[in-house]
């Protein structure tokens, strides 16, 4: 177990797209009826179990990513925290792909149902008060329309002083 004074820097893992090459909806459908038979049975996606079923999918990993996790897990000052949209019903789901591939992390976060760019916001605004001498904050994230919301929270957060830096990695599938 981490100590909390040790932590000096955060680092912060989207799950879909970023580390995990999960399927999107269009694709998704085809291939769990070409697999199936079936027609997809539900009018949402993200919230689905079967959207992360690994006897239909063959889910990868983001190889640039998952080295770029490695260089962060095991190391005593840093917090290596997976952040996702995915609801928390379905992490059982997401963390037996995410073991399948040997990736395990120190703090695992699943949206509440809200929107999930505030949902991540006020993760991170937990996890530096929790972490209160954390210096530095670095995120791997593929949606491009949160990324001005987040590097927004960077800024604001160096200016208060509640962190030295931040990064925010851009993952483009």
């Amino acid at each position: 177990m981490k100590k909390v004074e040790n932590i000096k820097k955060i680092a912060v893992f989207d799950f879909d797209q970023t580390i995990a090459y999960t399927p999107l909806p269009e694709d998704g459908k085809i291939e769990y009826k070409n697999k199936t038979g079936k027609d997809w049975p539900h009018s949402g996606w993200w919230g689905r179990k079967e959207s992360l079923d690994d006897e239909i999918f063959d889910i990868d990993v983001n190889k640039k990513v998952v080295d770029d996790y490695k260089e962060n897990y095991g190391n005593d000052k840093i917090l290596v925290v997976l952040l996702t949209g995915r609801i928390k019903k379905l992490s059982g789901d997401v963390e037996k792909i995410l073991d399948k591939h040997d990736l395990h992390f120190d703090e695992y976060y699943y949206n509440d149902g809200g929107s999930t760019d505030k949902f991540k916001l006020s993760i991170l605004d937990k996890l530096i008060k929790k972490y209160e001498n954390v210096e530095y904050v670095e995120m791997w994230d593929d949606r491009l329309e949160h990324i001005p919301k987040f590097e927004a929270w960077g800024k604001e957060n160096i200016i208060n002083g509640n962190i030295k830096d931040f990064n925010i990695n851009v993952i483009l599938s």
